[in-house]
Formats: C-alpha cells, structure tokens, sequence
C-alpha cells in the first residue's frame, strides 16, 4: 500500500509501496524508503507492542537510516517524537535505533553525523554553528566526537562521552579546546529573557579544557590549560595553568551563570 508520513508540519514524506505486519499483539512496517520531492530519501521502520489500545502502544522500536539528510526532516521527526530543540538547518547522516517503553527512558543505538548545523534554541543570545559533529550511540553510553563548533569567533573542538551510573544520573566527560573565549563572553551567551530548558540546570559535565586566549577580567591569559566542572551552573576552572604578561600564573577561577 502506499505510506504517507506528516512529522511536525513540512511536506509529507512517501513511499509507493509499505508493508504492515500483525503477529499478536505486535504490528510492524519493515524499513521503507520514504522521501519528499525535495529531499534525500530516508530509510524508516516501526514496531509497536499494541497490547492496550485504548492507551496506545506500551513499547515503540524506530529505525532510522539515510545519507546527508535535511536536518529539518530530522527535526521535525525528534519533535513529534518528543524531542523538540534539534537544530533544524544543516546536514545529517544517521543509522540508528530509538526504543520507547512507557515509564522509562528511552533507548538508543547506533550513530548520527552533523555537519554545517546551527543550532540556535531561544536561551542562547547567539546561535552555535556546528560544522561537524558525530555521535555514537549505545544503551547507557553516548560519545561525541570530531566536535568543531563556532560560537561568535571561538571556534570550539574536543569531544565528549555520556555516561550513566547506577542510579540512572547521567555525567559528561570531555575534552575540549577553544581558541578564544572569555568570563564576559560566557555569560553575555546565557543572558537572554527566555528561561534555560530543565536538563541544562542539571547537567553534569567534567574533564579538561584549554584555551589559546582566555579573557579573565581585563587580563588576557595565553595557553590555558585546566581541569573543569560544570554542575548546577557553576564551572569551575581547577589547578588552572596560563601565562600572562611573559610569566604563569596558576589558579582557580569560578563561573556563577546567572539563574533563570
């Protein structure tokens, strides 16, 4: 039969021929390629545990797989599924698998590749261009790699590692290195009218950071290097090592972003 997709407004994505599968209580559509007139096809299957119909499925397997895909097809699929706040400009490769089961988080595996992506949500004053971005996805564990984010004129690389332990609180461990960043600049990023979402005030975030020039208070620091934690919205620089004025200096500096 044929299959028509609407995800979140925008043309309906299509495929000429779509099979559904019922065994019990589980309905399936195997992978199908669905694409719209102006887009890369995307390659998307579904299973549902259908056991309640009055209250919908208890357990939902997606799958989704394409090349250089539009992120705004992307988007608008993470937003009907609950996901909103993806950058909706740039591109997108992806191979990967969502699981949602009623009462517990979701899922993931796989991985997504990002590149020339912006990334502008309402709480930032200013938009972070991600020029390139791949994520490795598995049950507790997300890795961020071969980052290269700009945000004004610091440009940002590194990568990151999600992990969750054993009482479901997810942490951050990064490394990452700025070529020009500031205090002033950090919160001038932050200091808009509309309130931060609810998973940025918790996030967890540890590891190491350098900075070619890091603007502290009229003082100009060179060849940053530092231990850091981000927690509850303070960032901590740690046993912070940098030269100034033809000699080093080692400290700490702390970071209070203001609350919504």
């Amino acid at each position: 039969a044929d299959l028509a997709v609407r995800a979140g407004g925008g043309p309906p994505l299509t495929a000429p021929a779509a099979k559904v599968e019922f065994e019990g209580p589980i309905v399936r559509v195997p992978p199908v390629s669905l694409s719209a007139s102006d887009q890369r096809p995307i390659s998307i299957g579904m299973a549902a545990d259908w056991t309640t119909p009055a209250r919908g499925p208890r357990l939902v397997q997606v799958t989704a797989a394409g090349q250089h895909l539009s992120l705004a097809l992307l988007s608008r699929m993470a937003s009907a599924l609950g996901w909103p706040g993806w950058p909706s400009e740039g591109s997108v490769s992806i191979n990967a698998k969502a699981i949602l089961e009623s009462g517990s988080p979701p899922v993931f595996s796989g991985w997504l590749s990002l590149s020339k992506a912006t990334w502008a949500p309402p709480w930032l004053s200013q938009p972070v261009l991600l020029h390139n971005l791949r994520m490795d996805l598995a049950q507790r564990r997300v890795r961020a790699t071969g980052l290269v984010a700009q945000v004004g004129d610091a440009m940002v690389t590194g990568a990151a590692e999600r992990s969750v332990d054993a009482s479901g609180k997810p942490h951050w461990q990064a490394d990452l290195h700025a070529s020009d960043v500031g205090a002033g600049g950090l919160a001038a990023l932050f200091a808009t009218q509309n309130p931060a979402p609810e998973w940025l005030a918790s996030l967890q975030v540890s590891g190491k950071v350098a900075a070619t020039y890091f603007h502290l208070r009229g003082l100009l620091l060179e060849d940053l290097e530092s231990d850091f934690t981000l927690s509850d919205r303070d960032l901590w620089l740690r046993d912070a090592r940098a030269r100034l004025a033809g000699g080093r200096v080692i400290g700490s500096v702390e970071m209070d972003f203001a609350r919504p």
